[in-house]
């Protein structure tokens, strides 16, 4: 009894050692086909998303014609920065017509940049309108722009040239797209004063305001 005993205990030891080498062969196998599946990928991936920001300065803000009067004999005059500006900001049509100077006359342009990362469609307004601005018979205030820096308003789109169009409290569209690289514009200021213009300074404010460019 003893020796089919020891017989059974060599056959369920030859049976696990068996087990153990099937199991193991099965088991690096398996894993073998799983890394070949589902393996680490070689390519990495960075990710980030710009917004559109816009932002425009206005880096030159004053159009100053100093003072003075109309010239005797006629009924108005026509002030207009140009050529006499550094660097000039127009070639364009009198800077100075019928006008006595009573200070120095070295008007310039103002200059308006693009400071952000998308194309803007710019606007202006004036606090006055000519009449509150200047006063007498038939006065008249224009705005007028001109790329500072080539093509800054794409394709001249929008762009109001000299003698400009007249300003007032209502939003005007200067430049339907001002660049983001070559983002400089002149904005010129035109003003046809009556003789009969009442004596005393006068000053309008005008507003810039820059949105997406359609």
């Amino acid at each position: 009894m003893a020796e089919i005993s020891n017989k059974f205990l060599v056959f369920l030891l030859v049976v696990a050692i068996l087990v153990t080498i099937v199991g193991t062969w099965y088991s690096i196998d398996r894993v073998n086909r799983l890394a070949g599946v589902t393996g680490y990928g070689t390519a990495g991936y960075v990710n980030v998303t710009i917004t559109g920001k816009i932002s425009i300065n206005i880096t030159q803000p004053y159009c100053g014609f100093g003072s003075g009067h109309v010239t005797e004999g006629y009924d108005y005059a026509i002030l207009a920065p140009g050529s006499t500006g550094e660097p000039p900001c127009c070639e364009l049509g009198d800077t100075k017509a019928n006008w006595t100077n009573t200070t120095s006359y070295a008007p310039d342009c103002m200059v308006i940049k693009n400071v952000g990362n998308t194309n803007a469609k710019i606007n202006v307004s004036s606090d006055k309108d000519a009449a509150t601005m200047i006063g007498g018979s038939s006065p008249n205030v224009t705005v007028w722009f001109e790329d500072k820096t080539s093509d800054a308003c794409i394709g001249g789109a929008g762009l109001i040239g000299y003698p400009g169009s007249e300003i007032s409290t209502a939003n005007i569209t200067i430049c339907n797209s001002l660049d983001t690289t070559n983002d400089e514009m002149y904005v010129g200021c035109y003003l046809k004063i009556p003789k009969d213009a009442i004596a005393s300074a006068k000053t309008a404010e005008w507003t810039f305001t820059g949105t997406a460019a359609p």
